[in-house]
């Protein structure tokens, strides 16, 4: 059900969109946009109504190794960087790369304003932040604005879930012309603190990993999932992995609600649904992109959404880079690159990892109908009521009024189209 779904409104967006393809960026300014106001804070992060600076500066030799590290063996090495935000200058700033499809076939001659990173001011300096932002992540995209993913954050915020603030900047990197990005915050201690008001532990699931039960050893799930905030301890992970897994089907029937949110859990199925993101945990079947929050109290997990720049139908794989001159065009809603270098087809992917939280959820707690009621009532919360499209106008707005510099408004209006389209169905 959640698939044909998902794929009708995928045909949908591109058929009120037609063939029309992205144009990508407009003419880069010599220098960076001027910010207002000194770079204003909304809730401890970049406030999202304006376009802001950011300029990283790491030594080349260093960042030449980072990179040759990452293309060795895919380490994501931590180093120094003089970081600046809205003219506030920060001195030993820990930067390293973020992501991994995003990454994929990166080199030397990458231009490093496009490249996915990690910012934390915090790293070697105990207590750094910018106006309370300790960290922030600089997205990768499936779009030349990333208009979708900045839209679905936003909305996820709306259903009540845990969401990551995100603002957009005008980022340099060792001098390199300004290119526009999405920033948003890094699920770190600073953003639990905001987001749960109860004592926990937060795991993060790694891209390629999934639910798995690998017996009660901490190590045998050391590339599966790594533990962001708190004192180490997977026990919490791991006896809910052995639940999920190995309970008897009455067990997990009886005793699901006690163990999970399972509320959030339709709430996050749902409005992944709704936005029709490709990459989520339900329709990827392992465990990537998402978070898992222990409530110590409760003794509860909560599925926790993250990563959405496959939203509204666009597909991994294309990054932020747009199309060089003489090459191929990319179209919203075409098929992400993938076959030509042996990756599987989603298709096949659903077919091959089935995460067994959702899978036993469906077949035994009638998951399907419940997410189906809940996502009704999401679509008239947020499309039909207009509040996603009021969204979606200032967001645009702004990048047509503050970034032109930066990307095409035409680009904008197109990539705004696709989006408003789900609005309606």
């Amino acid at each position: 059900m959640r698939q044909l779904s998902r794929r009708g409104a995928l045909a949908a967006g591109v058929g009120a969109l037609g063939a029309a393809a992205l144009t990508g960026y407009g003419p880069f300014q010599a220098t960076a946009l001027a910010i207002p106001g000194g770079g204003p804070t909304a809730g401890g992060y970049l406030a999202p109504e304006t376009l802001h600076s950011v300029e990283i500066t790491v030594d080349p030799g260093v960042y030449r190794q980072m990179i040759e590290a990452y293309i060795d063996d895919e380490s994501k090495k931590w180093v120094e960087a003089t970081v600046i935000v809205d003219g506030i200058t920060y001195e030993r700033v820990g930067v390293r790369l973020k992501g991994n499809v995003s990454l994929r076939g990166i080199t030397l001659n990458t231009k490093p304003q496009k490249i996915s990173w990690l910012v934390r001011f915090d790293k070697y300096v105990d207590g750094a932040s910018h106006n309370g932002m300790s960290s922030m992540v600089i997205r990768s995209s499936t779009s030349y604005s990333a208009l979708n993913e900045a839209v679905a954050l936003e909305l996820l915020a709306r259903t009540g879930l845990p969401s990551e603030k995100a603002a957009y900047i005008s980022l340099r990197v060792n001098g390199s012309e300004p290119a526009l990005r999405l920033t948003c915050q890094n699920p770190d201690e600073t953003w639990v603190r905001q987001n749960f008001d109860v004592a926990g532990l937060l795991y993060k699931a790694k891209a390629g990993g999934d639910y798995a039960y690998r017996g009660t050893d901490p190590a045998a799930y050391k590339s599966f999932f790594e533990q962001e905030t708190g004192k180490a301890d997977l026990s919490p992970l791991i006896e809910f992995l052995w639940f999920i897994n190995e309970s008897s089907d009455a067990a997990f029937q009886s005793e699901l609600a006690q163990r999970v949110e399972v509320g959030k859990l339709v709430t996050y199925l749902a409005f992944e649904d709704v936005i029709d993101n490709l990459d989520d945990v339900s329709l990827t079947g392992g465990g990537n992109n998402t978070f898992l929050w222990w409530a110590e109290q409760a003794r509860q997990m909560t599925v926790v959404a993250w990563d959405h720049n496959c939203a509204f139908g666009l597909q991994a794989g294309f990054g932020p880079e747009p199309p060089e001159s003489g090459g191929e065009e990319f179209v919203l809603g075409q098929q992400a690159k993938g076959a030509e270098d042996g990756s599987q087809s989603q298709d096949d992917a659903d077919e091959d990892r089935t995460n067994p939280l959702i899978k036993r959820f469906n077949a035994l707690l009638d998951g399907e109908s419940k997410v189906a009621a809940e996502r009704d009532r999401l679509k008239q919360a947020l499309y039909a009521s207009g509040e996603a499209q009021s969204i979606l106008d200032a967001r645009a707005k702004l990048l047509t009024d503050q970034a032109a510099a930066l990307i095409d408004p035409s680009t904008v209006a197109t990539e705004k189209q696709h989006i408003a389209a789900y609005f309606s169905q």
